[in-house]
């Protein structure tokens, strides 16, 4: 702006020499006066009282009269209202007229003191009014009515200086709420510029005013100034509260303006409070650093273990978010810091970076957002090259559905034969390190050739949960740890989540293995009471087994095909298509929902979940009474033949078989009588909550909202049995014989 002044100069010279002055100040007036109210609202005015101007007559003459030299001029003072010593205001074409104790200022000194008022300096007669926060006239100096409202006009641009000065120099003046930042630092580095330049100015103007320089022309020459300052005002109380990306969104309210001078000036000061965000964004895009002293960075850092690093470590700041990044592109950004540290520190690969040479970072907003995206797609490939190459993430979710979701037929089979025994027992007689053996030995046992068991062994563990009066059945459970990076996405949450799908197949495998086993005692003790009256008693027990049996293998069926093995090919299929972590995070976590949602676990089917847990009660209960049973035929099948040897010792020392055996002949009357009336009360009683429990279940699952379950309530009633059958009052478990 400075280039072209000389023949701004030269040109307000000729036009202040036109003999229509009048004209000209009129059209300046009008312009000063069309100026928008709300742009001064807190602008003071240059107020003098009419009862402050001397009453003398003024003459034509009286403003070019000389001044006596029997006064000196008092020295200009300084923005503190200190005057300053050794500076006197003594001119050859303009002294003081003292008129009844009042000092007449020509105009010549008056802009003498309005140059000073400009710069934010007090002046001899014209100084800062802390009470009414502006500049005013001595009560001991007089002016004319028309000096007044050209002094007052030039008198805003000394408080709108002062308001700006405030603001880059000292802040708890200028604003009570700005903290110390590197954007504000920069945005006080450009409006220092701007003041620098109107000090230039004012150089120039006051070397005008030892020449020629009018009242009227040093209002002309501050028209520009007076706009420029106006808006730098505006945005120093706009923006004084604001810091970081917040401040720069504050500067870009003003850019949208319809004077293209001031677009053009708040666009200046806008890219240079912008740089700081540049070089913190081009540091995290490469390197995945985060320096940021004054937090006016959009990307929050907090502390978190390097197993929730990915999680809750790193955040966006909202409110931070700078003008030249919108939401989706902060998600960018952020997500490319995050899998920099990601790399460097749960992938221990400490000195990876993004290449600067293929990703440059530019302030035009089209390459910007292109060399975010092309950071982040670096970043990502990498990642998932180690997450599945180095790490072996598969193998990870293999094992996962192999041991966790007991998947590995021979693996259960092995680890319930062995653990039943022990798992009978109170919670409080199980030893954790008795059952690490046992597991170890059934990874072993089922390990197939070539396969890595002392890896798998690091990771698969026993976890015996603190359950109160219960067995180990309810305590037992497997559990798996990873470390980071798979930490990621096997998480804790998500590790409990496996842990009660588990506990659900392992309950239904103890319901599985207690049928097989009441079955394969049945096959005995069938032959054991062909010749007892218990044998229609066994028919029935062996028919309302089936109907168990027939419901846990299809449920099981459900369970581990439609459920899990459908849900783990559509987990697959989404991790080989991932394209960050995030990506394989979403695909693992809508596994685990699926699973959860289709196996009745969710809190939606609360319901059949707790009719689920009491019909495997019932069922266990009903095993545990046929055992019994069992116990009682083989027990009289022992007495007949207890019986049968010592007839036949009797017999061969030639007495009668049963002579002097009171004994066997108990026996031998307790093997004629029938199953005992509490065996029969207590099957009866069984198999009434089965009957009943299941119809609730059956149609709990028939009415249910989900698709997943119509094929389970398909295999369960494929002849349509349960759908046509009543529920009797009394069940036809036992029948008279």
């Amino acid at each position: 702006h400075l280039a072209h002044l000389p023949a701004a100069l030269q040109l307000l010279c000729a036009l202040m020499h036109q003999p229509r002055r009048a004209k000209l100040a009129a059209c300046t007036g009008s312009t000063l006066l069309s100026r928008s109210a709300d742009a001064l609202q807190h602008a003071p005015r240059f107020e003098i009282k009419p009862q402050e101007v001397a009453s003398a007559e003024p003459t034509t003459t009286s403003l070019l009269q000389p001044f006596g030299s029997n006064e000196t001029a008092a020295a200009p003072q300084g923005s503190s209202g200190q005057s300053t010593s050794g500076s006197k205001a003594v001119g050859t074409r303009a002294n003081r007229v003292v008129e009844a104790g009042r000092i007449r200022l020509s105009e010549y000194e008056l802009v003498r003191e309005l140059l000073f008022v400009m710069q934010n300096i007090d002046g001899a007669h014209v100084r800062w009014n802390e009470a009414a926060e502006g500049f005013r006239v001595c009560s001991n100096a007089a002016l004319p009515a028309g000096l007044q409202q050209m002094a007052g006009r030039l008198s805003e641009l000394g408080w709108l200086f002062r308001q700006v000065n405030a603001y880059v120099h000292d802040p708890r003046e200028g604003s009570s709420t700005r903290t110390a930042g590197l954007v504000p630092q920069s945005l006080c580095h450009a409006l220092q510029v701007e003041l620098a330049e109107w000090f230039q100015l004012i150089s120039v103007l006051e070397a005008q005013r030892q020449s020629e320089l009018t009242l009227l022309q040093l209002l002309v020459w501050s028209l520009q100034p007076m706009c420029r300052f106006i808006t730098l005002v505006q945005l120093v109380r706009g923006c004084a509260h604001l810091k970081g990306g917040a401040l720069t969104v504050g500067l870009s309210r003003f850019e949208k303006h319809g004077d293209p001078q001031v677009s053009r000036l708040v666009n200046h000061l806008l890219k240079q409070a912008c740089v700081p965000l540049y070089e913190i964004l081009e540091r995290w895009l490469l390197h995945g650093e985060l320096q940021d002293p004054f937090d006016e960075f959009f990307i929050e850092q907090k502390p978190a273990s390097l197993d929730r690093l990915w999680d809750e470590r790193y955040f966006l700041r909202e409110p931070m978010l700078p003008c030249f990044v919108n939401q989706e592109l902060a998600q960018q950004v952020l997500l490319v810091g995050k899998t920099i540290n990601f790399i460097r520190l749960a992938c221990n690969d400490a000195g990876w970076m993004v290449s600067g040479a293929k990703v440059s970072i530019s302030s035009e907003e089209g390459q910007l957002h292109a060399s975010v995206y092309l950071a982040a797609e670096i970043a990502n490939k990498h990642m998932l090259k180690q997450l599945m190459g180095c790490f072996e993430l598969k193998q990870h979710c293999a094992n996962i559905k192999h041991y966790m979701l007991l998947g590995k037929g021979d693996f259960v089979q092995y680890l319930v034969e062995h653990l039943a025994p022990k798992l009978s027992r109170p919670i409080n007689e199980l030893h954790r390190h008795q059952m690490l053996s046992l597991l170890e030995s059934a990874v072993r046992s089922c390990a197939s050739d070539g396969s890595d068991t002392d890896h798998l062994l690091q990771h698969l563990d026993v976890k015996l949960r603190d359950l109160p009066g219960s067995t180990g059945w309810d305590a037992f459970s497997l559990d798996y740890r990873a470390g980071p990076p798979i930490s990621a996405i096997f998480s804790s949450t998500a590790m409990a989540q496996y842990r009660e799908v588990f506990c659900f197949l392992w309950r239904l495998k103890r319901v599985e293995h207690y049928l097989t086993a009441i079955w394969r005692k049945h096959g005995t003790a069938a032959r054991l009471a062909q010749a007892q009256r218990a044998d229609l008693l066994m028919h029935r027990c062996h028919c309302l087994r089936n109907e168990m049996i027939h419901f846990v293998c299809n449920l099981q069926y459900y369970l581990m095909f439609e459920v899990l093995e459908c849900s783990w090919h559509e987990m697959m299929e989404q991790m080989a298509s991932a394209s960050d972590l995030d990506s394989l995070i979403s695909a693992h976590n809508s596994f685990l929902e699926a699973v959860i949602q289709k196996a009745l676990l969710g809190s939606e089917n609360a319901e059949v979940s707790k009719c689920l847990k009491a019909l495997f009660e019932t069922v266990l209960q009903f095993c545990k009474a046929q055992d019994v049973l069992y116990m009682h035929v083989l027990e009289q099948k022992a007495a007949s033949r207890q019986q049968a040897a010592a007839a036949a010792a009797n017999t061969s020392k030639g007495r009668w078989g049963c002579s002097g055996m009171a004994a066997a002949a108990r026996l031998t009357a307790a093997a004629a009588l029938p199953v005992k009336p509490h065996f029969r009360e207590q099957l009866l009683l069984y198999a009434t909550q089965y009957r009943r429990q299941f119809t609730t279940l059956f149609q709990q699952v028939t009415s249910h909202a989900s698709l997943d379950l119509a094929f389970l309530s398909f295999r369960l009633d494929f002849n349509l049995y349960y759908e046509s059958l009543a529920l009797l009052e009394q069940p036809t478990l036992v029948g008279d014989s």
